[in-house]
């Protein structure tokens, strides 16, 4: 049953009292199913349709909308023209690359659908594909405007306006709709360079995870979330040297996973990687070395089963090298994802080599030390 009972769920660094700051006020609600509409009126959802009559839910596209739910939309939004670019660049564009170990691509076929159903989410996915565009400015059709990073700024906040007003509903703190609306909103941030943010923020949806038991063997959109959530904080844990939030443990052998699940776990031992490099490992390592040492090696074991494990479809295909006069020849292994996974492997076993090298420095050191003192 939905009400504002509070279940103890928080997402950190969504404190948005005054979020919208002095120039962005949202005007008093207006029932309008546009966009544009509703993130000026700061309405929950769009008019509700006589059409469902005393129905408690509907099957659209292969999911189910309940129309009790006061946070989600009876009817579908519509966009502005202005809003199909920005709305298509995400489903075609960037939804490959929060799916990227995923084939069943849930970002690309739920989450679309989800958005025309929640306003919220929805203007998540206008910001994101605003800064995206931005950014790659190859993606806009020649005769439009490029794209201004600050245009982002009103569906940004206007997205964490929501999110505060949805979440004193019990329904809504484990929707699925949240988690896409949190994992697209830490993607803009990771765009945007807002490092504070987006900290927070991924500490915040690394709650929501937690307190919802969802990993990376979760299914769904759901897993799909918990593995775009690990890149991003892989990459904000090595920029900032600390550890990786997730404190998941695989239960699947290396023997039970597909090629996709075999290129994920690619991600999974980086982390453990990025892990044993930050501040917190090395300063615990040069108390023990040979406690260090020993992760080290756990490491690269690891990482040698999982490499042995990969079948033949990650292997390099043939490419035409007789033009290219590099240092290092080019390899083409396709799909792309399969592509990336062979660098993460070869960037996660080198760390730890590189830990081994500087250990063994020191063990040399300390044994010429004893050496001399005993001359």
């Amino acid at each position: 049953m939905d009400g504002g009972g509070d279940t103890g769920l928080e997402l950190p660094g969504l404190d948005l009292n005054g979020a919208l700051g002095p120039s962005i006020r949202p005007l008093p609600p207006a029932p309008a199913v546009r966009v544009s509409d509703q993130q000026q009126g700061g309405t929950f959802t769009a008019e509700r349709s006589a059409i469902h009559g005393s129905s408690s839910g509907a099957h659209v596209n292969g999911l189910q909308y309940e129309h009790g739910k006061p946070w989600q939309s009876s009817v579908s939004l519509k966009l502005e023209k202005h809003e199909y670019l920005l709305f298509h660049d995400f489903v075609q564009n960037l939804s490959l690359w929060m799916d990227f170990f995923d084939p069943q691509r849930p970002f690309g076929t739920i989450v679309p659908h989800l958005a025309m159903r929640n306003v919220g989410l929805m203007n998540a996915i206008l910001a994101l594909s605003i800064r995206h565009l931005s950014l790659n400015v190859r993606f806009q059709p020649k005769d439009s405007r490029p794209q201004d990073p600050l245009d982002a700024l009103p569906f940004y906040f206007m997205t964490l306006h929501y999110i505060r007003e949805a979440m004193q509903y019990d329904s809504y703190k484990s929707s699925l709709e949240l988690l896409a609306t949190a994992s697209i909103v830490s993607a803009y941030e990771m765009l945007d360079g807002s490092s504070t943010d987006w900290e927070r923020h991924l500490r915040g949806l690394s709650c929501i995870q937690h307190s919802q038991g969802i990993h990376g063997d979760s299914g769904g959109l759901k897993q799909a979330v918990w593995w775009t959530w690990l890149c991003q904080d892989v990459w904000a844990a090595w920029r900032e040297g600390r550890k990786p939030l997730t404190t998941w443990r695989p239960d699947k052998q290396l023997s039970e996973l597909d090629n996709f699940e075999l290129a994920a776990r690619s991600v999974y031992l980086f982390a453990q990687t990025v892990g044993f490099c930050s501040k917190e490992e090395i300063a615990l390592g040069q108390q023990d070395a040979k406690a260090r040492l020993a992760k080290a090696q756990g490491l690269q074991l690891s990482l040698n089963r999982w490499h042995k494990c990969l079948p033949p479809d990650f292997n390099s295909l043939p490419l035409d090298t007789s033009n290219y006069d590099g240092v290092f020849e080019p390899m083409w292994i396709h799909p792309p994802n399969f592509a990336l996974m062979q660098k993460i492997r070869c960037r996660g076993a080198t760390l730890p080599l590189l830990s081994r090298v500087d250990l063994d420095k020191l063990a040399m050191s300390g044994r010429h030390g004893r050496v001399s003192e005993a001359a």
